[in-house]
């Protein structure tokens, strides 16, 4: 059989997956990179949360900054994305809280965070949809990416 007669290699039932982990992983690409480009800036960002002593500011920042990045990168690793995908619900359940609570203690938040000091953007109902969309993207593809069972 020639070669251009040959049937097409077999697709797995999660090859749709590739095109929402490729996005999630360039968002949070840029979300971490964002953060590490000014990490003192961060960290600024992240005291005016108002949810953690200032001593661990420095330690919370560089985790979230740096699991974001790691998160990026097990997303574009087929065996890796289940994984990165539960992280990415996580981080983003835990700014989402930390982002709601802030809003109904009154806090003045003038940038979010969500990109470190780039981007900035307010915390307000419309960031909360938008860490709610991320939400919904991680789900995605955690829940679709359901391994097979064997037979």
């Amino acid at each position: 059989m020639a070669l251009a007669e040959q049937p097409p290699p077999p697709r797995g039932a999660a090859d749709w997956l590739v095109v929402p982990a490729r996005l999630l992983a360039l968002i949070l690409l840029a979300m971490g990179a964002g953060k590490l480009g000014d990490l003192p800036g961060f960290l600024g960002i992240l005291g005016t949360y108002r949810l953690v002593p200032a001593p661990l500011l420095g330690p919370l920042g560089l985790l979230v900054a740096v699991g974001e990045l790691a998160a990026a990168l097990g997303l574009l690793l087929p065996a890796w994305r289940r994984g990165a995908a539960l992280v990415v619900a996580g981080l983003v359940l835990a700014a989402g809280a930390a982002m709601a609570l802030a809003l109904l203690r009154g806090l003045p938040l003038v940038n979010s965070g969500q990109f470190g000091v780039f981007l900035p953007r307010p915390a307000d109902a419309l960031t909360l949809l938008q860490d709610g969309l991320l939400l919904a993207l991680a789900l995605l593809v955690l829940v679709g990416d359901t391994p097979e069972p064997r037979a």
